[in-house]
């Protein structure tokens, strides 16, 4: 009887330490499935959201500083994209949610900046050098009182400070089309004279243009480009702009073997407008010298 009751006593205490070891068992887990959400939203919060990863410090260097964006406006452009949040969700500000390249992107959409790099330098801080764009040419606009700047794309570009930077040496573009900005075609005209400031067929023969009148009849753009010894250089956008450089550079070559270089000073117009393809089969570039009464043709 004794071992009877020894036994049933024994399987009573095995049975209570397994209802306890289970209960403890479904304690934990109920603890751990409740504590586990509670991880990941704490960990989403210092990771995206917390001061420990956000970008606070926000270094601008001007690498190439041309004075034509002042360092508050970019400071607020730069601002404005970091509070963007990206899916929806996630502030841009945080050292991993911003992608770099996006920022650059950004900032080169700018018309007066040329290139931008971004580095992240630890978890808040943020460096930012910029190069802005080398202005090629002033603008004035008939009927208009502004100043305007072009780039070498011929982006028009404004609110910049005149008293900050010297523009005095860049050639001046005189715009009497009234066109639209939308026009290509006009944009195309601003090009090619763009093209004409430094080109090496003109700087070898040591001519440089300093001022520009542009003019639309018809459709038909005409750049008159005035040179320092005030010779004007007659282009058309009736033929191909490359092809009236190629002629150019011929009837300088033509003019330097059969007069001398010096006669370039002397040169009243050169006018491309009615040049051909192969000059050697129709000679119709015509220049006139300012002691002659009458134009010469050329070839």
């Amino acid at each position: 009887m004794l071992n009877v009751r020894h036994g049933e006593i024994k399987k009573n205490v095995y049975q209570q330490k397994a209802h306890r070891d289970y209960y403890v068992k479904k304690s934990k887990g109920l603890v751990y499935w409740w504590c586990f959400p509670l991880i990941i939203i704490f960990a989403i919060y210092l990771i995206f959201y917390s001061p420990a990863f956000t970008l606070t410090n926000i270094k601008i260097e001007k690498v190439v500083d041309n004075n034509l964006i002042k360092i508050q406006d970019l400071e607020k452009e730069i601002s404005a994209f970091l509070k963007q949040k990206k899916l929806f969700l996630f502030p841009q500000r945080n050292f991993f949610i911003l992608q770099a390249q996006d920022l650059i992107k950004k900032l080169e959409d700018n018309p007066k900046i040329e290139e931008a790099e971004v580095e992240k330098r630890g978890a808040h801080t943020l460096l930012i050098k910029i190069k802005e764009v080398k202005p090629k040419a002033k603008l004035i606009i008939l009927g208009d009182g502004d100043l305007y700047l072009l780039n070498k794309e011929a982006t028009i570009f404004t609110n910049f400070t005149t008293s900050s930077m010297d523009i005095s040496q860049l050639p001046l573009i005189y715009d009497k089309t009234y066109s639209s900005l939308k026009n290509p075609k006009y944009l195309d005209a601003l090009k090619s004279a763009l093209k004409l400031i430094d080109n090496p067929i003109l700087a070898r023969n040591f001519i440089k243009i300093t001022f520009f009148i542009l003019t639309e009849e018809k459709g038909i753009f005409e750049i008159r480009a005035l040179s320092q010894d005030n010779c004007a250089f007659i282009f058309t956008s009736s033929l191909d702009f490359n092809i009236q450089l190629t002629n150019l550079g011929l009837i300088l070559k033509d003019i330097k073997e059969k007069m001398g270089e010096s006669k370039f000073s002397q040169l009243e117009y050169v006018d491309l407008r009615y040049g051909d393809v192969d000059l050697k089969v129709k000679g119709r570039i015509f220049y006139k010298l300012k002691e002659t009464s009458t134009p010469a043709t050329s070839l």
